[in-house]
């Protein structure tokens, strides 16, 4: 599958409609390239640990660690050991960060800004980025601020606007950024790592956080030409990784139909500057109907 515009291995793009990026290399075959590696990019609440879930169930492919949680017994046990005793918010995330820093590329943080310059360890591998509406994204920061190094229990008007340091394995130089600010600065940071990824004749694919909602099938067909061993018969992730009340039923119905909007105020999108170039190649609007 090539997008329409793009025919040419190494060129992506991405149309307006509810669609993903997909950088399809064939071998001397005309089949898909198997056995690679994946590696995941994508903000806090994005649908990453969904999609991780959809490639473990229906593939035997290798999924690059990602999070804390990927690595080492000893390393894991170091990070709650210090959340038993007691350490502060700013001490633990520090010593994440410390683990972190000793990672090659392929290993990083999955929510980090990707402005690297370097592609070492990174041959046999397939990169997926995640990416969201942006303001659907900020509510949903809001509701979840993962690795929040100051209170962000204040209401979303005044969470919107508010200064949100980042950790130092986000790769931003642990500087502040208003929410809004922060997810602009990660797209970017994603479209320099394509063009690094083009020029070096690496695959990657960009998936939507809505179409992993609405049409999960249909990005796992994105994606199935890169992965170890595809099931022939998709199995779905119904229920919330983090949520377990909810099901993909619920999910369906309230960003199918965009309810998420009913919790904005009404001139939220004419109040907040957005980068037009940005929202286009990302796919959306707006607007707040």
């Amino acid at each position: 599958l090539l997008c329409p515009r793009s025919r040419r291995a190494g060129r992506s793009c991405l149309p307006r409609s509810p669609c993903s990026v997909v950088v399809f290399k064939l071998n001397s075959s005309g089949h898909g390239i198997s056995h690679m590696k994946i590696k995941i990019f994508g903000e806090r609440n994005t649908s990453t640990n969904a999609l991780g879930s959809m490639i473990k169930e229906n593939s035997s492919s290798f999924l690059h660690p990602s999070g804390l949680r990927d690595f080492s017994m000893f390393e894991r046990s170091v990070v709650n050991t210090a959340i038993k005793v007691g350490l502060s918010t700013t001490w633990i995330e520090d010593l994440k960060d410390k683990i972190f820093a000793r990672k090659p590329l392929v290993q990083q943080w999955k929510h980090c800004a990707t402005y690297f310059d370097t592609l070492e360890h990174s041959e046999n591998t397939h990169f997926i980025f995640v990416i969201r509406h942006p303001a659907s994204w900020a509510l949903s920061l809001h509701k979840n601020p993962y690795q929040s190094l100051q209170d962000s229990s204040v209401p979303f008007s005044q969470f919107i606007d508010s200064d949100w340091p980042t950790v130092k394995r986000e790769m931003l130089h642990s500087r502040s950024f208003k929410p809004l600010e922060l997810y602009q600065e990660k797209i970017t940071s994603y479209k320099y790592f394509i063009k690094q990824l083009d020029k070096a004749s690496l695959s990657h694919t960009v998936i939507r956080f809505e179409d992993m909602v609405l049409r999960q099938s249909w990005c796992y067909d994105q994606i199935k030409p890169f992965l170890d061993n595809p099931k022939l018969a998709f199995s779905e992730v119904r229920k919330s990784t983090k949520d377990s009340s909810k099901n993909l039923e619920y999910y369906q119905d309230y960003y199918g139909n965009e309810l998420w909007k009913a919790e904005l105020e009404e001139d939220f999108f004419s109040n907040i500057e957005m980068d037009r170039h940005l929202l286009d190649w990302m796919g959306y609007d707006w607007k707040k109907s």
